[in-house]
């Protein structure tokens, strides 16, 4: 209705109408109208002033256009483009949906508002506007590309990359589908050497293309290619010192060499890179990793769950360095940190919530979040100290679990998870199906049980046709989840929550990597530097977990079948 009211309004039928005054506007707004400009056609003077930089001023002539003509959809389309230089983007949608409503048609309202709608989380939305105007210009290259976008954002991944290749197919010297094309072959599809042929195919078509070259070492660095990789990224930052990717990436691929050293600098970007977590709202300075004998030092969970967890690993050694610790962390692991950290103040706070808790340690001195402590305790393999594990769980809790594992049966007891990540973070790709386990669920004299957070239907309908336990409450709260682990035989899961978890502990577990894991499971080995207890068990893809998960079964047949359980 709202909309409706606006285009009467344009058209000066509506009662009470201010003829010349747009919606939102007011009369001083329209007093500083353009002069000396192009008065015999608003819309083009508009267009003028918005390649000037003038938004506000090109409102006015796209109103003014509009004022002699409400149905003119360009204008209303300009008026949209003009809103959004000034950040209003509500109104920008407003003007977009006019625009269509008077000319269904119009292909410039239908691609900009269908960005609107991706960009605002309507990807559906932006899907059935995106695919109204790939119909009507079928030729157009630009508009495949925002569909793909739209279609990749629904996770409709199949279907996003057949876009791409339209829109290649419809203007082969454009590199940037081929770059978005590269980049769902290597974080959706699990296949870097068909991501590195399109990166490459991108660098032909444009070289030197910064983001082209950033993700093309992302490629090499998934084909474990990292020398290769870091190659690419110093070439990239000779001519682009300063560019985050490339030195984002670089520091990646130096820590998945173990080269500690050199990989933490490039690390600190994560706080440059878009959606990073800052630590401005925090009101000290940054610390340098000096001793601050008379001060307090506040330290941030700025990542997830498992990398609070992982990075936690550092807290004891700050004793020595600073005069106490406040720490900052997830709710989830509240409890578990409390009772593991003792000689630490733990809160476990949600994020962006007030920090008006932190009055009660005005002896604060300095900031660092979590992820960073490493820069300083972990700048070598040497550094990573040998533990039994730095997590305390409740013991009347595992005590409690151990009695009921027990009282089922004498088997061997597993837990067990299969899914981790999100698709930001490359989930799809470490994950592995339920399915896929049936080897595992089959090995005699084991009972297993389900470690997976957030089961999902289809989910808990086959974990119990398997026989499996299923705890409702498996991640929900930390410290429950690591009593049960910490009354389990052993932990199998794939690079997940669970894993950081049982390593923390010091609970014998198997992690189930992909072909391409991330770089704190480095590039080879078996052993974990973060978790001394922990064995890594590592995919060659062909076919996917197929051959790994049965090798496993392999070899837990043997553990619980033997005289004593062997995890090594």
């Amino acid at each position: 209705m709202r909309l409706f009211d606006r285009l009467l309004r344009r058209a000066g039928r509506a009662p009470g109408a201010m003829p010349g005054r747009g919606a939102g506007d007011t009369g001083a707004s329209r007093q500083n109208a353009p002069v000396g400009g192009n008065d015999s056609d608003p819309c083009a003077e508009g267009e003028r002033l918005l390649a000037l930089g003038s938004p506000q001023q090109a409102l006015n002539a796209f109103q003014a256009a509009l004022d002699g003509a409400a149905d003119h959809a360009q204008a209303h389309v300009g008026e949209a483009r003009a809103y959004l230089a000034l950040s209003r983007t509500e109104e920008a949608c407003e003007s977009l949906e006019i625009a269509l409503a008077v000319e269904p048609g119009c292909i410039p309202a239908l691609q900009l508002l269908g960005r609107l709608r991706r960009e605002g989380d309507r990807p559906r939305e932006a899907i059935d506007l995106l695919a109204r105007a790939v119909i009507l210009a079928p030729e157009r290259a630009d508009l495949r590309f925002d569909l793909a976008l739209a279609l990749n954002r629904a996770q409709r991944p199949e279907e996003a990359a057949q876009a791409y290749r339209d829109a290649i197919e419809r203007d082969p010297r454009n590199p940037a589908p081929r770059i978005n094309l590269g980049l769902m072959y290597l974080q959706q599809f699990g296949d870097p050497v068909a991501a590195e042929a399109h990166f490459r195919h991108a660098l032909q078509i444009e070289p030197g293309h910064v983001v082209g070259m950033a993700n093309l070492g992302l490629s090499l660095h998934d084909q474990h290619r990292c020398d290769e990789a870091i190659a690419l990224y110093r070439e990239g930052l000779h001519q682009h010192p300063e560019h985050v990717e490339l030195r984002w990436n670089e520091g990646l691929a130096h820590l998945s060499l173990g080269d500690y050293a050199r990989g933490w600098p490039g690390y600190e970007m994560r706080f440059m890179r878009t959606g990073g977590r800052k630590l401005d709202r925090f009101p000290y300075p940054q610390w340098d990793g000096q001793a601050l004998a008379d001060a307090k030092l506040l330290v941030v969970g700025e990542q997830g769950i498992g990398d609070e967890i992982m990075f936690a690993s550092c807290l004891t050694d700050l004793s020595d360095r600073v005069g106490g610790v406040v720490l900052e962390c997830a709710p989830r692991l509240e409890r578990l940190f409390m009772r593991s950290f003792g000689g630490i103040a733990v809160h476990g706070k949600e994020r962006g919530v007030p920090i008006d808790w932190l009055r009660q340690y005005p002896e604060i001195g300095a900031k660092t979040a979590i992820g960073s402590l490493p820069r300083f305790l972990r700048c070598s393999r040497e550094a990573f100290p040998t533990h039994r594990g730095y997590l305390v769980a409740d013991p009347e809790r595992v005590g409690s679990f151990r009695h009921r594992l027990r009282a089922a049966g004498p088997e061997l007891t597993v837990g067990i998870s299969w899914r981790g990540g999100t698709s930001g973070t490359r989930g799809p790709m470490r994950s592995i199906a339920v399915e896929q386990l049936r080897p595992l669920f089959a090995v005699p004299n084991t009972r297993f049980v389900s470690l997976q957070h957030a089961l999902r239907p289809d989910e808990r309908e086959q974990v119990r046709a398997a026989g499996m336990a299923v705890w409702d409450g498996a991640g929900d709260d930390m410290d429950d989840t690591a009593a049960l682990v910490g009354a389990l035989d052993l932990t199998i899961t794939v690079a997940n929550t669970n894993a950081h978890l049982a390593g923390g502990l010091g609970r014998p577990a198997w992690v189930l990597l992909n072909e391409s894991p991330d770089w704190r499971w480095l590039c080879a080995g078996e052993a974990s530097p973060w978790y001394p207890s922990l064995r890594l068990f590592r995919s060659d893809g062909r076919p996917r977990w197929s051959a790994l998960i049965a090798s496993l079964a392999q070899r837990l047949t043997a553990v619980a079948s033997g005289p004593a359980s062997d995890f090594a």
